[in-house]
């Protein structure tokens, strides 16, 4: 398990990295009870959607801070706030992944809800909004 991921992300900027795409999964399982088993058939698996939103946003907040190269946000972004708050934490993008199952319209939705509120706040470029979150 990852206890610094900013060591890491400065470890991939210095070998030369273009960017970070920031996170995926986090290992996980489920037990049972009925049967004592885990659920999944490899034990453990990913875990993956709105869940682990907050630790995401705290993964890309940390590296913004540290590198200077573009952050890909990804981690339970499940509609257009979701998104917003990575920019605010100082991704340049965001990635979309298990809302699709939920919802196959999701990324056309999250990208029109951006430009509305891009629009509604007089925000011209993503520089604008990226890595403004107000402490």
């Amino acid at each position: 398990m990852v206890t610094d991921i900013t060591q890491i992300a400065k470890a991939c900027e210095a070998a030369g990295a273009d960017g970070l795409t920031l996170i995926n999964t986090l290992p996980a399982m489920m037990v049972d009870l009925k049967t004592r088993k885990p659920c999944l058939g490899n034990v453990a698996g990913g875990l993956s959607g709105g869940a682990i939103k907050p630790v995401a946003l705290k993964a890309v907040w940390d590296c913004y801070r540290i590198v200077k190269i573009p952050i890909i946000g990804s981690g339970g972004i499940m509609n257009t706030n979701d998104a917003l708050e990575f920019i605010l934490c100082g991704a340049s993008a965001v990635q979309i992944g298990s809302v699709n199952f939920v919802n196959p319209l999701a990324c056309k939705e999250i990208a029109q809800g951006i430009e509305k509120y891009f629009k509604e706040k007089n925000i011209y470029n993503i520089s604008d909004l990226k890595g403004k979150l107000i402490i």
